[in-house]
């Protein structure tokens, strides 16, 4: 996990250097499926188990409190295992994802050091104008889910709601847990036609999700800074894909909802440059298979899932497009 490292030493005035190699990327490129903490690795390529840190400090203390020879075990062990890994992973490196590692994978840990330092800017007034709208609305949802339900109960409490939907409203039970039957959102989904109280159960809980998830953490995420910056974690080998994932907090799963937009609240004084591939699949697709019919479709700019429409349903077939949409995105992983 050399960002972490980098990230540490570069605060105290050491020159950027361009990484030669972090072995827990080079296990994630090798095995993307597969964990790759220092500990996993160890334990999968060397059948070595390691000192682990809540062995050695306790909770609620750090690496001072530990006598010298012990924390210099756990250190050491730390970059022997490392070396260890490294001579024994760099042998899995086949040559044609080698380039990339060491062109893309490696240059990129400073990138992503440096959109952590950056971070984002939170408007904060925005998220309490939020707060106060979502607060108002489930206000008004819980006197109307009482008045459908013909009491007052804890509408957060799986086993109240429970006892309300099956037994007092006497919805038909979809699924027995046990403590009682299950009140997830499959079971509510499925029963949103079955009684008025069902929609405003729904709305409810997503309404409280963007509250309690997103609206006041963000906002006392971003009041911890003087600049009401929030800054996260990237995590490089955070997806079996590729793609980037972030933690404390996360910042990718940001909900789009129109009504609730949360998303408005990051602001920034400089530029948001909005980029996406334009059906990547397809494109590699039409390279790797050579096929006539999508290298044309996509040399003259035309709809490609239109295009399948027509060569499976025959011509006029726009009625079909989402059909064929499905098919064309289920091609490349087939």
């Amino acid at each position: 996990n050399l960002k972490f490292d980098l990230n540490l030493v570069y605060k105290y005035g050491v020159n950027k250097i361009t990484p030669f190699m972090d072995t827990m990327i080079l296990a994630w490129i090798i095995d993307p499926d597969k964990k790759v903490g220092l500990d996993a690795l160890s334990k999968r390529y060397l059948d070595h188990e390691m000192l682990s840190f809540k062995e050695v400090v306790k909770k609620g203390e750090n690496l001072s409190s530990v006598e010298l020879e012990r924390a210099s075990f756990y250190a050491c062990e730390d970059s022997y295992i490392t070396l260890k890994l490294y001579e024994k992973l760099i042998e899995k490196l086949w040559d044609d994802v080698k380039w990339d590692y060491e062109n893309i994978e490696m240059p990129f840990i400073n990138l992503l050091i440096d959109m952590e330092n950056e971070g984002i800017k939170v408007d904060i007034d925005y998220l309490e104008k939020l707060q106060i709208k979502l607060t108002e609305k489930l206000k008004t949802l819980t006197k109307e889910i009482y008045a459908l339900a013909g009491s007052e109960f804890n509408i957060k409490s799986p086993k109240q709601l429970s006892h309300i939907l099956f037994e007092v409203l006497k919805l038909p039970a979809k699924k027995k847990t046990k403590t009682g039957y299950s009140t997830d959102e499959k079971v509510l989904n499925s029963l949103k036609n079955a009684h008025p109280i069902m929609p405003k159960l729904l709305e409810y809980r997503k309404l409280d999700k963007l509250l309690s998830t997103y609206v006041i953490p963000l906002k006392e995420y971003a009041k911890k800074n003087k600049d009401h910056k929030i800054y996260t974690n990237f995590l490089q080998t955070g997806t079996a894909t590729g793609r980037l994932s972030s933690k404390n907090p996360n910042l990718q799963n940001i909900p789009t909802s129109t009504e609730i937009n949360i998303r408005n609240a990051f602001v920034t004084d400089k530029l948001f440059a909005s980029l996406d591939y334009s059906q990547i699949e397809l494109r590699l697709l039409a390279h790797f298979s050579e096929d006539e019919n999508l290298i044309n479709a996509f040399l003259n700019d035309k709809d490609i899932h239109l295009e399948t429409a027509e060569k499976i349903f025959g011509k006029n077939a726009k009625e079909y497009r989402s059909i064929a949409k499905s098919i064309n995105f289920d091609a490349p992983s087939s």
